[in-house]
């Protein structure tokens, strides 16, 4: 099955079935792009708020966080495309940017994989490639943000504060990984 595809995410979800859910609801969304860099201009905007911590916001944590400059944006009033459409930053892929975008649930309801990144209080944003070495295993998602080559926006904490969690569902993959095609293109 190729990577991202609507089969992968079926696959993923699957696989990631069996975890324990978070107590409250966080969404993770990722925004792959189809180019080697993720340079160019716009901004990434995100509240924060999805984390459930019950804290006051701290500006610095909920800023956008990258080493490159931004490309594109990632606030879901960007959309002018509805839920189920296949076009727009949050919806799966956009062929105006040649990017595909998915999200993970890790509270509330069953840990699972789909396409509608509108409610994820932290987007992660980077190029096909990086996002092919991270899911193989060639580089670490931390070498990849230290490098510029992963941009965070939204709640930081988000990730911070579930890093054991995101660990879980690495090991869970393991199969799914194993029978996926990490060929080159976004259809």
């Amino acid at each position: 099955m190729r990577y991202l595809s609507d089969e992968w995410l079926q696959a993923a979800s699957d696989a990631v079935a069996s975890i324990e859910p978070l107590p409250e609801d966080v969404t993770i969304g990722f925004v792959v792009s189809s180019s080697d860099s993720n340079s160019g201009s716009g901004s990434e905007s995100g509240s924060g708020s999805e984390s459930g911590s019950g804290s006051e916001s701290d500006p610095a944590s909920e800023s956008d966080s990258h080493s490159g400059s931004g490309s594109g944006s990632n606030s879901a009033s960007d959309s002018d495309s509805g839920p189920g459409s296949d076009s727009g930053p949050g919806s799966g892929s956009d062929t105006s940017t040649g990017s595909e975008s998915y999200a993970i649930d890790l509270g509330t309801g069953p840990v699972r994989y789909h396409r509608e990144i509108e409610r994820a209080g932290l987007t992660l944003h980077l190029s096909r490639p990086t996002a092919i070495a991270i899911a193989t295993g060639e580089q670490s998602a931390q070498r990849a943000f230290l490098d510029g080559e992963l941009r965070v926006g939204g709640d930081v904490r988000l990730l911070l504060g579930h890093a054991q969690k995101m660990g879980a569902l690495d090991d869970q993959l393991a199969d799914v990984r194993a029978a996926t095609d990490f060929g080159d293109g976004i259809d």
